[in-house]
């Protein structure tokens, strides 16, 4: 949790538009990936930061900007 508060403090820093979520539950974008790097594991022995990006409603982020992210993060 701290280096989620972190991230979103640095994003909203550098003038990112966030909606932050406190319970949203994994979907098959992050638990997919999870389980093929280890598949054997209930409890993966590594923590994460879900990022969800907007593709689907508008107004959509551009190219440009998903990239200033991906150099951000």
């Amino acid at each position: 949790a701290p280096l989620a508060r972190h991230i979103a403090r640095s994003l909203v820093d550098d003038e990112f538009d966030l909606t932050i979520f406190q319970d949203l539950p994994l979907d098959h974008g992050l638990h997919s990936p999870l389980t093929m790097m280890w598949p054997s594991k209930p409890d993966w022995p590594a923590r994460v930061v879900p990022l969800v990006v907007n593709v689907l409603q508008h107004p959509l982020p551009t190219p440009r900007r998903c990239f200033k992210l991906g150099q951000f993060l």
